[in-house]
């Protein structure tokens, strides 16, 4: 019956995981800004295997052209302006925390 009767946790750490890590995607879509990742996944889709793309709004928007290669971007902002190109056979990689600019 001792566990029972202790009061030394708090209320936060007796609710369920699932709502911390809804509130922590909240918290980090509200950080990043919900245009950048809806712009990011308007870009996705010419990419073959990515992560968290986020894209910086305004004119013209981020274009990449894929021609049978693999574009592959792990955690990165695209600026306005950007183009990628990759051609048949090719691969473009592009990494964690990189920051494109035209």
């Amino acid at each position: 019956m001792d566990v029972l009767n202790r009061s030394d946790k708090t209320l936060s750490e007796y609710t369920p995981r699932k709502n911390n890590r809804v509130a922590h995607v909240l918290k980090r879509i509200f950080e990043v800004g919900p245009l950048d990742l809806l712009l990011g996944l308007w870009v996705r889709r010419s990419v073959s295997k990515a992560g968290i793309i986020l894209v910086t709004p305004g004119l013209p928007l981020p274009e990449i052209i894929n021609r049978g290669g693999n574009v592959e971007i792990n955690y990165g902002r695209l600026y306005p302006g950007v183009r990628i190109e990759c051609w048949k056979s090719a691969t473009v990689t592009i990494g964690r925390g990189s920051y494109l600019k035209s």
